[in-house]
């Protein structure tokens, strides 16, 4: 639903704000850490500081 933009924050889509709620309110639930993991709710125009970037993983060819 994310990927399809049904399921986001309602600091990007304010119309969407129910939906987002009540999916939220059912999933805690039963994984009430999902939330925080995903870092879904960074506030609109938050930059992660270099610091916090995570590095990119190497990709590594097998010679056959």
């Amino acid at each position: 639903m994310s990927s399809n933009g049904y399921l986001v924050p309602p600091s990007q889509s304010p119309e969407r704000e129910e939906l987002w709620n009540e999916t939220w309110k059912r999933i805690d639930r039963f994984l009430p850490e999902l939330r925080k993991d995903l870092a879904l709710d960074d506030p609109v125009g938050a930059e992660v500081p270099p610091a916090e970037e995570k590095p990119k993983e190497k990709v590594e060819e097998k010679a056959t």
